[in-house]
C-alpha cells in the first residue's frame, strides 16, 4: 500500500513540476521514479526533505534576478531535466535501500547530508547572484563575475546555510530530535563548498568565440565555444553528485558522534 500511494503522490508531483516548468519531460519522469522509491520503501520520513529541497529550490530560482545575463553563466536552466535531478537525488535512492536493508538510522542522516549538500549548493547561487556584491573564487580570493563556477560571497554561503539548516529542520520528526541540526547543517555546507572547489578546478568551463563571454555551455551564439579551463568530461552534474556525495560522507561521520 505504501508503495501504491508513494507512486500516486509521486505522479502527482511530477506532472504538477512539468506544468509549471520547474522539470522537463525526462525530469519528470525521473522525480517519478525517485519519488516513488523514497516513499514507498522509506514513507514520509525520506519523502518529506526531498520535497522540501526541490519546492524551495525551484521556487527560489523563479525569483527576480539581479541580471538576468547571469543565467548565460550556468549550462542549463532552471528548469531541471533528468540528469539534474539524478545528480541531486541519486544518492538518496542508494541510501533508502541501504537504510531498508539495515534500518540504521546513520543512512537517514546521511540521506539528510546529501540533500542539505544540494540545497545548500542551490541556495546559495540563487541567493548570491541576487546580492550586489561580487563573489570571489573559492581558490585564490580574486574577483569573479556573478554566476561564475566556484566563485563564493558572503551573503551566497549565509543562503546556503540556511537552505541546508532548511532540510535538516524537515527531517527532525523522524530523526533522534534536533540533535541532528548541527551535524546535517555542517555537512550540507561542507558538501557545498566541495563543489565550489570543484567548480573553480576540475569543471570544464568555457569560452564563447562570438561574443567572449564565459560560460558551462558547450553552444553558445549558435557556435561551439572553445574549453578554456577545467576537465572537459567534468561537468555541472558530475560536480553536484560530488556535492551531495560529501554531504553523506560528512553526515555520516558527524552523526555518529552527535
Amino acid at each position: 500500500m505504501q508503495i501504491l500511494v508513494g507512486s500516486v503522490l509521486s505522479a502527482v508531483t511530477a506532472v504538477v513540476s512539468l506544468r509549471l516548468r520547474f522539470l522537463t519531460a525526462g525530469g519528470s519522469a525521473a522525480q517519478f521514479l525517485l519519488g516513488a522509491l523514497l516513499f514507498g520503501l522509506g514513507g514520509w520520513a525520506w519523502a518529506v526533505p526531498v520535497l522540501t529541497f526541490f519546492l524551495s529550490s525551484s521556487l527560489l530560482s523563479r525569483l527576480p534576478k539581479r541580471d538576468t545575463a547571469i543565467d548565460e553563466h550556468f549550462a542549463k536552466g532552471t528548469t531541471r531535466d533528468a540528469s539534474q535531478v539524478l545528480a541531486n537525488g541519486g544518492i538518496g535512492a542508494v541510501l533508502v535501500l541501504l537504510w531498508s536493508i539495515t534500518l540504521d538510522p546513520l543512512w537517514y542522516a546521511a540521506y539528510l547530508g546529501a540533500l542539505g549538500a544540494a540545497a545548500a549548493d542551490t541556495w546559495g547561487t540563487e541567493v548570491g547572484t541576487r546580492l550586489r556584491v561580487r563573489p570571489r573564487l573559492i581558490t585564490t580570493l580574486q574577483p569573479a563575475d556573478p554566476g561564475t563556477s566556484g566563485a563564493i560571497s558572503p551573503g551566497g554561503t549565509l543562503g546556503g546555510l540556511a537552505g541546508g539548516l532548511l532540510v535538516a529542520l524537515s527531517g527532525v520528526p523522524w530523526s533522534a530530535g534536533p540533535g541532528l541540526l548541527v551535524p546535517i547543517t555542517a555537512a550540507s555546507l561542507a558538501g557545498s563548498l566541495i563543489d565550489s572547489l570543484a567548480g573553480a578546478t576540475i569543471q570544464a568551463r568555457y569560452r564563447c568565440v562570438v561574443c567572449g563571454r564565459a560560460t558551462e555551455r558547450r553552444v553558445h551564439c549558435e557556435g561551439r565555444t572553445v574549453l578554456e579551463g577545467g576537465m572537459e568530461r567534468a561537468g555541472n552534474e558530475a560536480v553536484n553528485l560530488l556535492c551531495t556525495v560529501t554531504g553523506a560522507l560528512v553526515a555520516f561521520i558527524l552523526a555518529q558522534t552527535a
